[in-house]
């Protein structure tokens, strides 16, 4: 796991070393007790000296943690010791990619799956009807973690009976279990509605921005030697993405690959205004024919324009600065304090959440 000492600050504020999971109880308690001495300037500076993806990921989790005694605020809370039963601790051996300990694990959640039926086009834009639903998935592989998300190897059946493969992210990671087992994949399926949602939500609207919106696009985005995974299907209660499966392995550090990849993205931002962040070789896949595929679209932004239905102005970047103008407004009418969430806004403001 990713570890994060803090630089030496300005001030007299001794900050424990911060973790993805904020290390044991007593670390975390030691890092709430320094920060309660911070001022809000001092904690700004704290915030800021992080890299930008660690900045998102700390605002994601303040963004779902609800403010005591702000009104209407019920969030419940992160799964923990006593909501599911004890599993073995994680070794490195159980981290590896590989069939699950116990064989096929199905997922059948009360609600349905829904995919697309189409590769391309607005799925939303023939009155919803641009899906299928599916009742269940088989688990059978674990193929890997980051920091934000747990993947494996999934099938299901077609609307015409077929067996389709695809690739199932859940949007969370249980660093102290394994994740090969059927109690962790159990334990993710089940946790949906207590998980934060921003992490997920961030993800599935970037997917949605990039995906291709006719056929020119979709032989730039997806036909070419390096191309984007593409998203299948999702389902929001169980925090979890479909995205299409690419067999292969993580290609060897390249500049020369590196730099075409970038060059794609570049591309793809001129066509969609997306830019998509935290791009290195561990989210990359390459085939055995060479053709190289991004995965990971945890980190986009959308840096395009909207019309701010509050004030009618039309924005043509910085809608994130602009929304920040109409954050009294949001508070107002939610009748809530504490931090906001940007996708909160930009939905309030735009009508619509980007990424």
């Amino acid at each position: 796991p990713l570890t994060l000492p803090l630089p030496i600050l300005p001030f007299a504020c001794p900050l424990p070393a911060l973790s993805p999971a904020m290390g044991s109880a007593a670390s975390a308690k030691g890092t709430a007790a320094a920060l309660h001495e911070c001022t809000a300037n001092e904690l700004q500076e704290v915030f800021l000296s992080l890299p930008e993806t660690v900045q998102r990921r700390l605002a994601d989790a303040i963004d779902e943690v609800a403010v005591k005694g702000a009104p209407g605020c019920c969030e419940a809370p992160l799964p923990g010791k006593g909501d599911e039963e004890e599993l073995e601790s994680t070794s490195d051996g159980d981290c590896q990619p590989g069939p699950l300990r116990e064989g096929v694990y199905t997922w059948k959640p009360e609600a349905t799956i829904k995919l697309f039926k189409a590769s391309r086009g607005d799925p939303d834009g023939d009155g919803g009807e641009g899906y299928f639903e599916v009742p269940e998935l088989q688990l059978t592989d674990f193929l890997g973690s980051g920091a934000e998300g747990t993947v494996y190897k999934a099938s299901y059946s077609n609307a015409c009976g077929s067996t389709c493969t695809c690739a199932v992210k859940f949007a969370a990671v249980f660093e102290d279990h394994s994740p090969g087992t059927h109690a962790a994949v159990q334990l993710l399926t089940q946790s949906g509605k207590k998980l934060p949602s921003q992490v997920y939500e961030r993800e599935k609207r970037a997917f949605e921005l990039l995906r291709p919106k006719n056929k020119k696009q979709w032989e730039e985005f997806s036909c070419g030697r390096i191309r984007m995974a593409q998203l299948q299907g999702f389902h929001d209660a169980g925090r979890a993405l479909l995205v299409e499966f690419c067999p292969g392995k993580h290609p060897e550090p390249d500049e020369l690959l590196m730099g075409s990849v970038k060059d794609f993205l570049r591309r793809v931002q001129d066509d969609t205004h997306v830019e998509v962040g935290d791009v290195k070789f561990d989210n990359l896949i390459q085939d055995e024919n060479g053709v190289t595929t991004i995965l990971d679209f945890g980190v986009c932004r959308y840096i395009g324009g909207a019309t701010c239905q509050l004030c009618h102005k039309t924005i043509d970047s910085g809608i994130d600065d602009h929304a920040q103008e109409h954050v009294a407004d949001y508070m107002q009418k939610h009748a809530r304090r504490g931090p906001v969430s940007r996708l909160r806004l930009q939905e309030f403001c735009y009508g619509q959440a980007f990424c």
